[in-house]
């Protein structure tokens, strides 16, 4: 969607009859620059570390919504009524439109795509429910929060704070899951860290969609 965006104000501009935008959207505009310059290096060191992602780099939010204002102030301006004059600004509308619009159906219609809930997780969410305070799900905490409204460490997490240094006591991380438990883990999994502070665990099932461990005494 940027780059349709960017083509499409950069378009518009060319018309040298266009106006410059009001005082207060000019100062919106430079207030989300702004915002997006000073989040940038927060934002490139959430993607670098362990764990990060594009999703971590809000910088590309706040200058979405700067060009979505510049374009839709560009769109707004008179243009001559011959109809080709709108023929290049109609299609960049139409591809900047268009393009997310297609990547959400590509992503809801793959059956492998990670931006969709598996399809496992109501399956987990019923099996805490069931046997409640027997399971611990190191990349679904959601499960056991929707089904025991509690709170279990993320597998994740625990390796990032042991990446950096600040890794809680033992103590701590095993009172936060309950005593004796299921370890479950859905794969392929992106790590089995969690597993670390389980030394005794013992494999009892292991497949495509899922592997179980169970912490012994």
């Amino acid at each position: 969607m940027w780059l349709p965006l960017a083509g499409l104000v950069v378009w518009l501009r060319r018309d040298s009859s266009a106006q410059d935008l009001p005082a207060a959207t000019a100062s919106l505009v430079r207030l989300l620059i702004w915002a997006a310059i000073i989040q940038l290096p927060l934002g490139l060191m959430a993607v670098l570390k362990a764990g990060g992602g594009l999703n971590s780099l809000h910088s590309v939010h706040y200058l979405l919504v700067a060009l979505l204002i510049l374009a839709f102030h560009a769109f707004a301006q008179p243009r001559p009524s011959r109809p080709a004059s709108w023929l290049a600004p109609g299609l960049w509308w139409l591809v900047a439109v268009v393009t997310p619009l297609g990547n959400a159906v590509v992503f809801s219609l793959n059956p492998g795509s990670h931006w969709k809930v598996p399809h496992s997780h109501g399956h987990l969410v019923d099996l805490a429910r069931q046997h409640p305070g027997s399971y611990y799900f190191p990349w679904n905490p959601l499960a056991t929060l929707m089904a025991e409204h509690r709170i279990q460490p993320l597998d994740d997490a625990l390796y990032c704070l042991w990446l950096a240094r600040l890794e809680p006591p033992v103590e701590k991380i095993c009172s936060a899951v309950p005593a004796d438990p299921v370890i479950l883990y859905e794969e392929p999994a992106q790590s089995h860290f969690a597993l670390r502070y389980f030394p005794t665990a013992k494999s009892l099932e292991a497949g495509p969609d899922q592997s179980q461990e169970r912490a012994k005494p």
